[in-house]
């Protein structure tokens, strides 16, 4: 059989290690200068898969990035300010770590959110999480996977990125965007002068969204399928 080998090149913009017992954790980060949301649906359906590949490179290559093999502990945009921040309307610090609060996911463990976030009482200022008084971390209020879910992340991110890369090796080139919520990607493309695009009379698919059980659900089965 013909092998077809593709190569993603991208650059991490931050990772962060920490040990815990025996055992090395990965947090990356990606700066965005836009308010970029993150959503699981998105990865599910291949319009997101950036964040995602990145950590799994991470935490495959760590050996040779670190010496030693990591587990996954987060991977988070992190919007860059693009305004000053108005001193009138920051009362404390905490105001002023809200404008920079971070999207994404992280590792559902009580020990490494408590690593990224030294001070964290209630809700993070600088995470998608929530401490209860109890020490014990909220299920509906944070945005959280286990050891287990992030395996199952990266065998989904490298199923869908071969099946595009297939796509790109056979020539579909069909002009062909997604429709997320209320907005078409034409917007930022550059390109849409070459592909003559309109959205009032040419045809689009649309991504629904997913609530984040559904998609844990829905990897699940197709791991057992696979």
């Amino acid at each position: 059989p013909t092998v077809e080998k593709r190569v993603l090149i991208g650059q991490i913009d931050r990772i962060d290690t920490v040990k815990k017992d025996a055992s090395v954790y990965i947090k990356i980060i990606d700066y965005k200068t836009g308010n970029k949301d993150f959503k699981l649906s998105e990865i599910y359906n291949g319009l997101s898969l950036q964040l995602a590949i990145y950590l799994t490179a991470a935490t495959e290559g760590s050996e040779a990035l670190l010496g030693e093999k990591a587990l996954p502990a987060g991977m988070f945009y992190f919007r860059l300010a693009d305004k000053t921040a108005d001193a009138n309307t920051i009362k404390s610090e905490e105001d002023l770590l809200k404008q920079f609060k971070m999207k994404g996911l992280l590792l559902k463990d009580t020990d490494m959110i408590r690593a990224m976030d030294r001070g964290i009482s209630g809700y993070s200022s600088i995470l998608p999480a929530y401490v209860k008084q109890d020490g014990t971390i909220s299920e509906s209020l944070g945005s959280y996977a286990t050891y287990e879910q992030f395996l199952s992340l990266s065998k989904h991110v490298r199923r869908v990125a071969g099946d595009l890369g297939r796509e790109i090796l056979r020539g579909n080139t069909a002009i062909s965007p997604c429709k997320t919520g209320k907005g078409l990607p034409c917007e930022y493309c550059r390109f849409h002068s070459v592909c003559g695009f309109n959205a009032e009379k040419d045809p689009y698919r649309i991504s629904h969204p997913l609530k984040d059980d559904v998609f844990w659900s829905l990897l699940e089965k197709s791991g057992i399928d696979s």
